[in-house]
Formats: structure tokens, sequence, C-alpha cells
């Protein structure tokens, strides 16, 4: 086996992320250990607007203490038991028209606590709030965008009463799938080859996963299999069966696939589909595999875009 390092390509952020609806409200409900909120994420600055106001009282109670604290409205808040103790706290987006950056800010379940909790590093046209529920606590991710161009995060988590920046300013955009990962996405233009303009062009996707462990997070890097290693997994087959037939109406001369494995169990197919006058489309696919066994019927839809690894600075494991 190798470990996949390929060159990092300009980060770019899908164009739709900016404005609130673009990350939806959570369908968890607060206290408990879970999250409520009426907007996720904040729209760009120059179209700013308050969310609605809770109906939760006490909901609203924090919403107004983190404003008034703050001196600005808040443009988007999660309401959620972040430590587990049974009460919920609050985090609120806002734009500082002074310095044309998005602050986070925080307020104790109590109300006695509200204060700035974070804010960007430089200008960025949007933010959302997105909760990761691990096992004991509750994280937030702070996701930004700035155009097509650039995409950052943070991870804020409250640890003996105090909100603690664990992660910061990290490349890409994190969200937790259905499954229960920590999913981290950066956007290039790197879905396609076009033979006129001598280079890669349409806006693709590049995944990794992170994981969070004695109180650091890190993430988990990808390592490439041969074609042998890949074959020997129980499932392979199959699993190539059902990528070529969810690819049978691309319109490829033919297709040169790399094999991906990662620490927590994700296999991620790349496929490269080369057609007759030069020009390629990329993409991949991402399947379950453990103990030597991919399972076929885990395998998600066809991504465009390139694979890299890893990410961002964090610890890397392989």
């Amino acid at each position: 086996m190798k470990k996949f390092v390929l060159p990092v390509l300009a980060l770019c952020l899908l164009a739709a992320l900016a404005g609130c609806a673009a990350s939806p409200a959570s369908s968890l409900s607060a206290p408990g250990g879970a999250a409520s909120s009426a907007s996720a994420g904040s729209s760009a600055p120059s179209g700013e607007v308050p969310g609605p106001t809770p109906e939760d009282p006490e909901e609203a109670r924090l919403l107004g203490l983190a404003q008034e604290a703050s001196g600005r409205e808040m443009t988007c808040h999660l309401y959620l038991d972040m430590d587990r103790d049974g009460a919920a706290e609050l985090l609120g987006v806002c734009l500082n028209p002074d310095t044309d950056l998005y602050e986070v800010w925080y307020c104790s379940s109590d109300g006695q606590t509200c204060a700035l909790a974070e804010q960007d590093e430089e200008s960025m046209e949007s933010c959302f709030l997105e909760p990761l529920t691990l096992d004991g606590e509750t994280h937030v991710a702070v996701n930004r965008g700035l155009g097509n161009n650039s995409n950052r995060f943070s991870i804020l988590a409250l640890q003996e009463g105090k909100v603690n920046c664990l992660v910061r300013w990290q490349p890409g955009m994190v969200t937790m799938t259905d499954a229960g990962d920590l999913l981290v996405k950066t956007f290039s233009l790197n879905a396609f080859y076009d033979t006129a303009v001598g280079g890669t062009i349409g806006l693709g996707e590049t995944q990794s996963y992170l994981f969070y462990r004695d109180g650091t997070y890190g993430e988990y890097g990808a390592v490439e299999l041969t074609e042998e290693e890949f074959n020997a997994l129980q499932g392979a087959q199959d699993l190539m069966a059902g990528i070529e037939h969810a690819l049978r109406f691309k319109k490829a001369e033919r297709m040169e696939c790399r094999y991906f494995l990662r620490a927590n169990g994700i296999l991620q197919v790349q496929c490269d589909l080369h057609a007759s006058e030069g020009g390629v489309e990329y993409g991949f696919f991402t399947a379950r595999c453990q103990d030597g066994a991919v399972d076929p019927a885990s395998m998600g839809s066809f991504v465009g875009g390139q694979l890299e690894s890893p990410l961002t600075s964090l610890e890397v494991v392989y």
C-alpha cells in the first residue's frame, strides 16, 4: 500500500451555499443534548436578515441576551445542550459591520454569560452552524464560504463551562452524515479535463473524514490500494458491477479506477472517464469496508471531482 497524497488544488465553495436556506435548521429538539434553530446559516453581508423569533420562551430569552451583549441582531443561531447537562445553551451568528467579519456569540443556559466565542479571520460571504453529535457532548462546526473561491471551518465545544475552539480556520466545510461520520468537503474546478482549454474545469467536490479522540480532532488519511489488493476484498467485484451500472449512460471510451481506503472503514473509488476526443470526467464513489469485506449495498452516488488526502493541517491517521 502507499499513502495517497496529491497536490492540494484551489479551494472552491458552491455558490448555492450563500444564504440561510443552504443549511437547513436541525430537526432535533432542545435541551436534552440536541439542537433547535430557526436558521442554521447566515446570508451574505449584502443580504443580512435577522432570523425569526423562536417559539420556545427560554430560547427566545437567550437569543435576546446574546443580541443585547453583541449589540447586533443574530442572523442565525443554534439552541442546544452542548455539554449534555440537561440545559441548552445558545450560539448565534452576527455580522460586525465595522470589521465586515462574522462573529459567533455564546450565551450560557442560565443567561449569566454572554460572550464572543469566535470570529472570522477574513471577510466571508456566509456563515453556517452545524451541530456535531458525539459521545457525551455536542460540538458545533462553524462553516464559512466566500463565493466559489474559499471555504473554512472551525469547531467549537463547551467544556468545563467554557467555549473552546478545538479546530480553527481549516479548509473545507464539515457536516455529520446519517451514519455518524464527520465529513469534510472542499470544492475545486476539478470535475473535467477540457482539451480546448488544456486544463480542468467544472466545479467538483473533494471529500475526507475527521475523527475526535482524547479531546483532539484529526483526519483519516487515504491509503491507496493496488488493483490486486482491491480485488482481494470480499464484495469488490459486486461493487465494481454496481459502479459500471451507475455509469452506464456516461459516454466514455474507457475508465481508469483507483482505490483508497481510510481507517474509519470508508472505501472510495476514483473513476476517471476518458472520452474519445481526449476529455476526461472525474468522479468517485464511496462505500463501507470492514474486515476485508466491502458492502456493495452501501455504495453512494457518483460525486464529480477528484480525491485528495489530506485536506486539512490536522493530525492525519492512516
